[in-house]
């Protein structure tokens, strides 16, 4: 449902799991569950401070300048694409994946220096 969590943060934190998360062996494993959320905690937290929200729906009424349009209603539409609300939601995407990116190098950097 639109409105729910932004999809490009969902993606990223996915994305952050992959590096972060439990393996099948190790899901029993509570400190490992605990110190996996960190990296996705921190993310969220940029996020929220980038763009005032995780919602979809927050961010799009935000891009929109203040107005909610509905994507399925075609006057409405319209109207988004007059206030370039799909250029700034795939900024958002690229910020965030790049965001996501940088974390995980410098995870790897820091493995590095073990």
């Amino acid at each position: 449902m639109m409105g729910d969590t932004c999809g490009a943060l969902l993606g990223a934190s996915m994305m952050l799991s992959l590096k972060y998360g439990r393996e099948r062996e190790e899901i029993g494993n509570f400190e490992k569950l605990k110190s996996s959320g960190v990296p996705v905690a921190k993310l969220y937290k940029w996020f929220e401070k980038e763009f005032g929200s995780a919602t979809c729906h927050d961010i799009r009424t935000k891009f929109g300048g203040g107005a909610h349009y509905e994507f399925s209603i075609p006057w409405q539409r319209e109207l988004a694409e007059e206030a370039k609300i799909f250029e700034k939601c795939s900024d958002l995407v690229g910020r965030t994946a790049v965001h996501a990116a940088e974390m995980l190098w410098d995870a790897i950097e820091e493995e590095k220096k073990k």
